[in-house]
């Protein structure tokens, strides 16, 4: 890659995570943050005329790169895409959050699907989140719940319409806390 590369197509083989998170300062020494996150690792037009990997891929290692047999990289895979906000209340009893997500799973495939098999375009898997979490402390002891409602759209690109309940419990021991 030369100059004159990276200004006529800035974007091939890119990939990009952008994040905030505004901390405010609420009465009762409390905080209220809010986040927001985008993460983009779906393949830019460019690769219609010259080649471009598939993130997390490699055409010798089959299972992508990994470290120590362990997948590295973004929870969406290759080629996806997500958009995520949520906001965390934190207090001195402990902390509680809300979530909202949208993941678009390997929109790379799903594009060299869709035009062999002359699928149409709404065939994208995508699936969309919301959740609840909370973590409360009391005598040395760390209490979590949490509930994620998952609804996914076109699964594998052609299947069904899929419903996911993901609920979870914590507990946690701080000795001499």
């Amino acid at each position: 890659m030369d100059l004159t590369d990276f200004l006529q197509e800035p974007e091939h083989s890119q990939a990009y995570t952008l994040g905030l998170q505004k901390a405010v300062e609420l009465e009762g020494r409390r905080m209220l943050a809010l986040k927001g996150e985008l993460t983009h690792l779906q393949r830019e037009a460019t690769f219609l005329l010259r080649a471009s990997p598939v993130y997390y891929t490699h055409h010798i290692v089959t299972q992508g790169y990994t470290h120590r047999g362990q997948i590295i990289g973004a929870g969406i895979g290759p080629g996806g895409v997500q958009q995520h906000v949520g906001a965390d209340l934190y207090a001195p009893w402990g902390k509680a959050g809300v979530m909202l997500q949208r993941r678009v799973h390997d929109n790379d495939a799903f594009y060299d699907w869709a035009e062999a098999s002359g699928s149409s375009f709404d065939n994208h898997d995508v699936s969309l989140d919301v959740g609840v979490h909370a973590l409360f402390f009391r005598r040395g002891f760390e209490y979590g719940a949490g509930v994620i409602y998952t609804r996914e759209l076109n699964r594998y690109f052609f299947g069904p319409k899929v419903n996911n309940f993901n609920v979870s419990f914590s507990a946690r021991w701080h000795p001499g806390s």
